[in-house]
């Protein structure tokens, strides 16, 4: 059991009493690893950051923070006070993260009812989302999956059983979309027809 600020009752030297010092560098009842701050009868210590008291002991032990969950993502090496998170060759550490190296953005696709989006990695409020498509006449979306080496976003709706439509992702700034849909998918290879319109 743990708690990071505690008051020490301190049975008071004569020297301590004339000068008044409870939290001198001899006298400090705290310890190395703790703030001390003084009151008119007794000093309350603060434990430093990467820190906390053990109540059995009375002391302010060092947490590693490398055996509590989610510390790093790869790996964690436990220092006084502290932590350093690493990764694996080809990551770099983010934050505690591990991102892949590499020039190119990582895209998640999600479809949601009617609409499929794009995050770009990292997901988060800064990198925000872009619109890919909206399915008209009501239908939901029921199956998506992304062609990648075709540059191709592809799914299924309810009420077109058998037929299945697709996006093309040109490059960050333009789509292309088919109107048409995909007729038959034979050995991997995509047979399409409609025309298509650059968004």
């Amino acid at each position: 059991m743990y708690r990071n600020v505690f008051s020490c009752a301190i049975t008071l030297s004569s020297t301590v009493a004339s000068n008044g010092d409870i939290c001198g560098k001899k006298t400090n009842p705290c310890g190395e690893d703790a703030i001390c701050n003084q009151t008119n009868t007794n000093a309350i210590c603060q434990c430093k950051s990467g820190f906390r008291r053990n109540l059995k002991t009375a002391q302010c032990e060092e947490i590693n923070e490398c055996l509590e969950f989610d510390t790093c993502a790869h790996y964690c090496t436990n220092t006084k006070g502290s932590y350093k998170c690493t990764c694996d060759k080809n990551f770099k550490e983010i934050n505690r993260h591990c991102i892949v190296k590499g020039p190119e953005d990582r895209v998640l696709y999600i479809a949601n009812d009617t609409e499929i989006r794009s995050f770009v990695y990292p997901f988060n409020q800064s990198h925000g989302h872009k619109f890919l498509t909206r399915i008209e006449d009501n239908a939901r979306i029921i199956g998506m999956d992304a062609l990648l080496h075709q540059q191709k976003v592809i799914w299924a709706t309810q009420f077109n059983p058998g037929g299945l439509f697709y996006k093309e992702i040109l490059d960050k700034s333009q789509t292309k979309t088919n109107v048409g849909n995909i007729v038959s998918i034979s050995k991997g290879v995509v047979r399409v027809v409609g025309k298509s319109t650059l968004l």
